[in-house]
């Protein structure tokens, strides 16, 4: 009888990324959602389509991708401005998601996100000068508007 390997893991036990490339090597487990920790190195450009970055960490020895990565609580990044209040290199954080390797690169599978970020687990909100969103509609279109930018809303009609 062949026993599935769980690789599964806490925050409070969060991998390396050195010991998450050994288990991606060792390709037992790896559907399984886990934790790494390490220092942001290098951080992507937001994806405006998809509402999320590629950011490179490292635990001072090797370093692997957190590929199209959402912030914390799984969030989209809906700005530059959101996604700088969000994390900066150097920064300490825990990545969760699924593992792989993609030709010669170590990462996390797309849809993974921030745990934590410097050990805070949700944004503060006396931090962030965001006002909350807007919804009004223009010439029968509705818009929303957030941070003074507007947003269009296809398909919606005014009623």
């Amino acid at each position: 009888e062949i026993e599935e390997v769980s690789i599964a893991n806490t925050p409070e036990t969060a991998y390396t990324v050195s010991e998450a490339i050994a288990l991606i090597d060792a390709g037992e487990g790896l559907s399984d959602t886990v934790y790494v920790k390490g220092k942001v190195d290098s951080i992507g450009t937001l994806s405006e389509q998809y509402r999320n970055v590629t950011i490179r960490f490292n635990d001072g020895t090797n370093s692997m991708l957190a590929y199209n990565c959402y912030g914390l609580n799984k969030d989209s990044i809906m700005s530059q401005a959101d996604l700088d209040n969000l994390v900066k290199i150097g920064d300490d954080i825990i990545v969760v998601g699924t593992l792989t390797k993609f030709g010669s690169l170590y990462e996390f599978n797309s849809r993974c996100w921030l745990y934590s970020v410097n050990g805070n687990t949700a944004i503060d909100e006396a931090t962030i000068e965001s006002e909350k969103a807007e919804k009004f509609f223009r010439n029968g279109v509705l818009y929303i508007r957030r941070n003074g930018v507007e947003y269009t809303v296809m398909g919606a009609k005014a009623e």
